[in-house]
């Protein structure tokens, strides 16, 4: 099954999903769904997979840089502007979801779409130390 691995490197390639070690392996360890979406094109569910503690090691592992091209994959997923999202830590790797609830590979027109949210190396870099905490600015109670 084919989907894709989303690097910090700003670049997405095809990944051969196997199974949850295949999953763990690409992201680094224990495994977390960080959005899930329905492709109003194709129907198909999709969602986007990272290392759940990718956000604690990012602040002390050079491993689990800010992933730019996660958070534009999720912002594209969920609507949501950008600067509303958390930073996404590590390699993420995107999946298709079966009517089951199984992860299964991505329709050919997600592969394309998603492929053109990749950024230049230069692009990424500039946002690799980002750690994001939107919903920590507080206004206050009216």
């Amino acid at each position: 099954m084919i989907g894709l691995i989303v690097k910090t490197d700003g670049s997405i390639e095809e990944f051969t999903y196997t199974g949850y070690q295949s999953l763990s392996n690409a992201v680094g360890g224990l495994i977390e769904c960080i959005a899930s979406a329905r492709c109003p094109e194709t129907d198909l569910q999709y969602d986007l997979w990272g290392n759940e503690e990718g956000r604690i090691r990012g602040r002390t592992d050079s491993n689990f840089k800010n992933n730019f091209v996660a958070q534009k994959i999720t912002a594209h997923m969920t609507e949501t502007p950008i600067t509303g999202l958390l930073s996404l830590h590590g390699t993420h790797v995107v999946l298709g979801v079966s009517d089951e609830g199984d992860s299964v590979g991505l329709s050919d027109y997600l592969l394309d779409t998603l492929k053109t949210l990749a950024v230049s190396p230069e692009e990424a870099k500039k946002h690799e130390d980002e750690y994001s905490e939107p919903f920590t600015h507080f206004r206050g109670f009216y």
